[in-house]
């Protein structure tokens, strides 16, 4: 015994609609592509410094710690406090990449060219 199987226009339909909802529940979903890294902000007691990370390579001290820009990247070289995390945080080159020294009060932030977004949570 054989079934024969009729498509009738609205069955199209039905299709094409979940098609075209599926496609747009996958482009919705789809992450920001994150700006791009413009220059370094380090933030100290002193006050506020403003690297661009694609210039020449630099050094600079900002109360206690040595911040270095090469390469398009940023990281903390030398520090004088006791456990050393900054500096083993080690090279960050994305936008909103964060360098924090607690004891001298230090903040390196990548900062980029103005995405609307802060995060991203996956």
């Amino acid at each position: 015994m054989r079934h024969s199987v009729t498509v009738r226009p609205g069955d199209i339909g039905i299709a094409a609609l979940f098609v075209v909802v599926a496609a747009l529940t996958v482009l919705l979903r789809m992450p920001p592509q994150p700006g791009r890294p413009l220059w370094v902000e380090v933030r100290h007691p002193n006050g506020v410094q403003r690297l661009v990370l694609a210039g020449p390579p630099r050094t600079i001290q900002a109360a206690g710690c040595v911040v270095s820009v090469a390469g398009g990247r940023v990281r903390v070289m030398g520090s004088d406090c006791p456990h050393q995390c900054c500096v083993h945080t080690g090279w960050k080159s994305r936008a909103g990449d964060i360098i924090v020294c607690v004891p001298n009060r230090v903040v390196v932030t990548v900062v980029g060219d103005g995405s609307p977004y802060d995060a991203l949570a996956y």
